[in-house]
């Protein structure tokens, strides 16, 4: 006798493999919407699955740009790391972001450089920067004093030493450049910009760096412990003649 009930049946059970796996799908979906909508935004307040993050940041009351929500399984990632509209620096224990600057070459003076009032964004908090200007080789912010920013040289002074204080720009010759700085736990740096690498190790004197002059020649330098005691402490390679300068004797490369 003819099966024909096993023949009938492959499809109703294929449209009923097809129903579950829906089910199954659904069931997750759900299940990431309800550990979305109980997360807890940068501002304090529930951030909905379906909201922008950037409508969360305006009706704070805070600064913030325009830019759409970015999700992942976790929610949506704060605003601080959805723009990277400047320099920023990378440390142990979070990173910052530059919004609204406007920098200035040999203003007030020759060789100086300034900065209009902007937002320096901090795990997860704003700081608003007052303008000003400087005449050192480094622009440098720290968390201990959050609302502003302060020139200094080399060796940088304990200041900007920390974990939480950041390079965010060079003052070249009354030119500015925008830096980016990676500091480690130990409170060594990796700092770089258009115009130079600087490695400058945890007491905040230059161990290595690579550069260009004013004129547009490389040159290298590597220094000992105390990187700022004076040129017999460190060896150089100057692109432009050639030479190697080692504890003030200069060797020349044929």
């Amino acid at each position: 006798m003819p099966n024909f009930g096993a023949k009938s049946d492959q499809p109703v059970q294929q449209q009923i493999n097809a129903l579950q796996k829906q089910i199954k799908d659904l069931n997750k979906t759900v299940s990431q919407l309800s550990r979305l909508n109980g997360q807890v935004g940068s501002q304090g307040k529930a951030i909905g699955s379906l909201q922008m993050q950037s409508q969360l940041s305006n009706r704070s009351g805070n600064y913030a740009p325009a830019y759409d929500q970015f999700a992942t399984s976790q929610g949506a990632l704060p605003p601080g790391l959805m723009n990277f509209s400047g320099p920023f620096g990378i440390g142990p224990n979070g990173c910052i972001n530059l919004t609204g600057f406007t920098w200035t070459n040999n203003s007030p003076a020759g060789g100086d450089i300034a900065w209009s009032a902007g937002v320096l964004t901090y795990q997860g908090v704003q700081y608003v920067i007052p303008a000003n200007n400087t005449s050192s080789l480094f622009v440098y912010w720290a968390l201990a004093s959050p609302n502003v920013f302060t020139g200094a040289g080399l060796p940088l002074p304990a200041a900007a030493m920390t974990g939480d204080a950041f390079i965010v720009a060079q003052n070249f010759a009354g030119v500015y450049a925008m830096a980016v700085d990676i500091i480690s736990a130990a409170g060594n740096r990796f700092t770089f910009t258009p115009f130079g690498l600087f490695l400058i190790n945890s007491n905040g004197d230059p161990s290595m760096s690579i550069g260009t002059t004013a004129g547009g020649n490389g040159t290298i330098n590597a220094w000992d412990g105390a990187g700022t005691a004076g040129a017999n402490t460190r060896c150089t390679l100057q692109g432009n003649t050639g030479n190697f300068v080692s504890n003030g004797t200069t060797i020349t490369v044929p």
